[in-house]
């Protein structure tokens, strides 16, 4: 059953709404600082890169904890780019935040009760809503991290999207509550990563974006 519930998890996609101005000024790294959720009820830890079947790999931390109603908090600072629809029957969403002219999206998968909208400036530890319900009556949700640097030059309609791990974004606090998590309750015998990058899609280019081509 977790097997054929993890493999639901959705794909990141990009909207197309528009957006014409290019943000300025340098980049903002991204660090990723503050818990998305409590972990201290985690009772499953999907690690990224975990088979979902066939050729098919999680782009994201799946994290599986005893209460659907706690609390889901921005990781980094950015601003909310999309909020996008899991279910249509099911308040299920998925948030998109990202830095100033960062090359890197943050994804929050699997949230209800959403707090923010588009357009709306976060802080790391912004609480977005609280987790979705998971198989069992527990709560689920999923941090995935798009490297939009691999944009294609102008003239192409099509972006190979990139899911990184986000260890490799995190803090040393940050990244040992995680590892702590994952040595409770993994759902993979590996490790946090069990891959470099998985391609969750090929996705239409955002024109949001579109500075980011080369």
């Amino acid at each position: 059953v977790l097997l054929l519930a993890m493999a639901q998890l959705s794909s990141c996609h990009n909207s197309n709404s528009p957006d014409p101005a290019s943000p300025a000024g340098p980049a903002e790294p991204l660090v990723l600082s503050s818990l998305m959720v409590r972990l201290d009820s985690v009772v499953g830890f999907g690690p990224f890169g975990e088979s979902l079947g066939g050729t098919r790999a999680s782009p994201a931390w799946t994290i599986i904890t005893t209460n659907p109603n706690d609390s889901v908090f921005a990781v980094s600072p950015g601003v909310v780019e999309d909020i996008q629809v899991n279910d249509p029957a099911r308040p299920d969403r998925e948030i998109h935040i990202r830095g100033t002219r960062s090359q890197y999206q943050v994804i929050y998968d699997h949230v209800e009760g959403i707090k923010v909208s588009i357009g709306n400036v976060v802080t790391a530890g912004t609480h977005l809503g609280h987790l979705s319900t998971y198989v069992g009556g527990r709560g689920w949700v999923e941090l995935q991290i798009n490297d939009d640097h691999h944009y294609p030059p102008s003239g192409s309609d099509y972006v190979t999207a990139l899911a990184l791990c986000p260890l490799q974004f995190g803090t040393a606090s940050f990244n040992a509550a995680h590892q702590a998590a994952y040595n409770r309750a993994p759902l993979h015998a590996g490790g946090l990563c069990l891959a470099t990058t998985v391609q969750p899609s090929i996705l239409p280019v955002d024109p949001r974006v579109d500075w980011l081509r080369k």
